[in-house]
């Protein structure tokens, strides 16, 4: 099973699940829970209610996508987060992150 389609069958499960508790239980980094989520969100599958609850609105059909696809999606992520963020520390980092996947790219 996929990882994005993991983090679907958690959510199914727990539809107030939060990013960090979706990695724990399912022992795989923050970052792929953000990554999965931003797929599953763009592909339509799922969605946030006004309560902050996921609501599952398809199934994953086939969500294979090539590496660039997936480095952007990375990307568009770690873009959203660095917005988000006001602190200088946490901004570097996530900049040294985004330089890492467009090596990659």
């Amino acid at each position: 099973m996929t990882k994005v389609k993991q983090v679907l069958e958690y959510i199914r499960q727990n539809p107030i699940a939060t990013n960090k508790e979706i990695a724990n239980n399912l022992k795989i980094e923050e970052g792929t829970v953000k990554v999965s989520i931003h797929r599953l969100k763009k592909s339509g599958c799922i969605k946030k209610d006004e309560y902050g609850e996921y609501l599952i609105l398809k199934e994953v059909d086939q969500l294979g996508a090539s590496k660039r696809e997936i480095y952007t999606t990375m990307i568009d992520v770690y873009l959203e987060d660095f917005i988000d963020t006001n602190s200088y520390n946490q901004r570097v980092e996530i900049g040294k992150m985004i330089l890492k996947i467009l090596e990659m790219l």
